[in-house]
Parts: structure tokens; C-alpha cells; sequence
């Protein structure tokens, strides 16, 4: 596999045109399962190296879980007492 060249080096991810194709090709291996993911961006993104990069990227920030993520299991309890005093 050959890496994409640029005359001004690596392509600004944040250009108009570059960002459509990262979100176009995000979307669609967002919508595989983790063991397809790898099968997509490899035919979507071809050999465009910096392409697979900022979707690789964007795939492990989503994975990766969030604040509110880590937070559900002490809030649940607190929750859960929470709703019964509204409800009765």
C-alpha cells in the first residue's frame, strides 16, 4: 500500500472537500459492526493515508466511552431514589 502525496504535505482534514469525504466514510463504518470496520475504511479510504487516519481517529474517540459514560453507574442509584420521590 502506497501513501498519498501532497505537494504542500499532508492535507488539511478541515477543508471543505477533505472533511465531506472523512464524514462520508465515518458514516459508513460507523454503521458496521468493529470486525467489518476494518474491511470498509480499508476499500472507502484505498491509499489515501491521511484519510484512514482522521477516520480511524474519529472511530476511537467514539468508541472511547465519555464522561456521562463512566458516570451512569454512581448516578443510577441516585436516580432510581430520585424517581420514586417524584412519583410518590
Amino acid at each position: 500500500m502506497t501513501t498519498a502525496h501532497h505537494p504542500q504535505g499532508p492535507r488539511d482534514p478541515t477543508s471543505t472537500g477533505t472533511w465531506r469525504r472523512v464524514q462520508e466514510v465515518f458514516a459508513s463504518a460507523i454503521e458496521c459492526d468493529t470486525a467489518s470496520r476494518a474491511q470498509v475504511i480499508a476499500e472507502r479510504c484505498g491509499d489515501d493515508a491521511d484519510l484512514r487516519r482522521e477516520v480511524e481517529s474519529l472511530l476511537a474517540s467514539h468508541d472511547r466511552p465519555g464522561a456521562l459514560d463512566r458516570l451512569a453507574d454512581a448516578v443510577a442509584p441516585a436516580a432510581a431514589w430520585a424517581r420514586t420521590q417524584v412519583a410518590g
